[in-house]
């Protein structure tokens, strides 16, 4: 689960004159809006609390959230099965700026206080270290890897040297820096903090000052953000009144987090019908 430290919020608008929409009227029917969300944790909790509250239904909107991987999010959106994908941007900006790009745009950026590190074995001391090493990835195109190829490059490490493992979630690469299967992985402040207290190297981060990288961004297809303006103006007041929520109610957050996490559990553990 991913740790929800809302430090700020940055909405950056491109081509989104949001002073010039009318407001909504409370008698006029509630817009739609499909959102993907590329993860299940409490990073989602602003979305959590302006359903649970009302905070979307009275700004104008009515929000259904549809999690789904970050491949799958990114061709629902080609294929108008969503109206917006929320969650890490590796794969929405690589499709954007390659050949032959879709119609997309960036709207907004999520910024919080999370933390990731590139940890690795105590015999490894700089990130230039790593040319010709084995580096933990949950898997191809991730957003782990994404953060990985990010901190080499800025460093100048040819990529193409570096290899990367499979191995699953946090506790996957985790367990395999432990055991000396790979020099490194990129982790969060929490997993982090478990190797380092075992000798383990945290030798960078990958937000700085100087290097800013948002968590999450919404993207859009250009349609979209023509045609329901307004819609996506009451999506983000929505979630501003959730984040403020979030930042004075515990409780509320905590009874959210038990149901909705608790729901999904459920669900995946759930064995298929079978059919007749």
């Amino acid at each position: 689960m991913q740790r929800a430290g809302f430090g700020m919020w940055l909405l950056v608008f491109l081509s989104l004159s949001l002073i010039q929409l009318p407001r909504l009227g409370f008698a006029q029917e509630r817009a739609r809006l499909r959102v993907s969300t590329l993860f299940i944790g409490s990073s989602l909790l602003p979305f959590w609390i302006a359903k649970d509250q009302g905070y979307f239904a009275r700004a104008g909107v009515d929000v259904e959230l549809i999690g789904m991987q970050s491949n799958l999010s990114t061709s629902a959106l080609l294929a108008g099965e969503v109206d917006t994908i929320f969650g890490t941007p590796q794969v929405p900006l690589q499709v954007m700026s390659s050949k032959g790009m879709p119609n997309f745009v960036a709207i907004a950026a999520w910024a919080s206080s999370s933390e990731h590190w590139m940890v690795v074995n105590p015999a490894i001391k700089s990130i230039k270290e790593l040319d010709g090493k084995v580096l933990a990835t949950s898997r191809p195109k991730s957003a782990d890897h994404g953060y990985a190829l990010t901190m080499l490059e800025r460093n100048g490490v040819d990529t193409r040297r570096v290899t990367f493992l499979s191995t699953g979630g946090q506790a996957g690469r985790v367990a395999a820096i432990e055991s000396g299967r790979v020099m490194g992985s990129v982790v969060n402040r929490y997993y982090a903090l478990l190797l380092r207290r075992k000798g383990f190297n945290s030798i960078e981060r990958l937000e700085r000052a100087d290097y800013p990288f948002p968590p999450s961004v919404f993207v859009v297809a250009r349609e979209i953000l023509q045609t329901k303006r307004a819609a996506l103006r009451s999506l983000f007041i929505g979630l501003i009144e959730g984040t403020k929520r979030l930042k004075s109610d515990k409780e509320l957050s905590l009874k959210l987090i038990r149901r909705t996490c608790g729901s999904t559990m459920r669900k995946l553990s759930t064995p298929p019908t079978k059919m007749a």
